[in-house]
């Protein structure tokens, strides 16, 4: 039987696996944006923070990051919760992204040690 946590961990890894074409590869900018931001002692952040650190240095190197799959930043996230590298906090908040019309989005912080 086919659990809807099971199909979730699929889905991120199919995610993950179509950013491994050469002309693709945006993962490693996502994980560079949450691991630093999860390095913050006591700092929050959400998936608008991530995704803003994420394309600027994506930019640095030519990097146009809204090219990538749109779910491979919330599989990144997803998978970052599920290793236990980043915590949900219980307080959402209105996205600043315009797109997504001011939906509430999760807040993250580091995991403690």
């Amino acid at each position: 039987m086919t659990t809807g946590l099971t199909l979730r961990h699929e889905g991120q890894a199919a995610s993950l696996a179509s950013d491994a074409a050469p002309h693709r590869q945006f993962a490693r900018y996502i994980e560079d944006a949450i691991d630093h931001l999860a390095g913050i002692r006591g700092g929050e952040f959400t998936a608008d923070v991530v995704r803003e650190l994420a394309s600027a240095e994506a930019r640095k190197d030519g990097v146009d990051l809204t090219l990538a799959a749109p779910n491979l930043l919330p599989s990144l996230m997803g998978i970052a919760a599920r290793e236990g590298r980043i915590v949900r906090l219980p307080r959402d908040v209105n996205s600043t992204r315009r797109s997504r019309h001011a939906s509430r989005i999760g807040t993250y912080t580091g995991a403690t040690p």
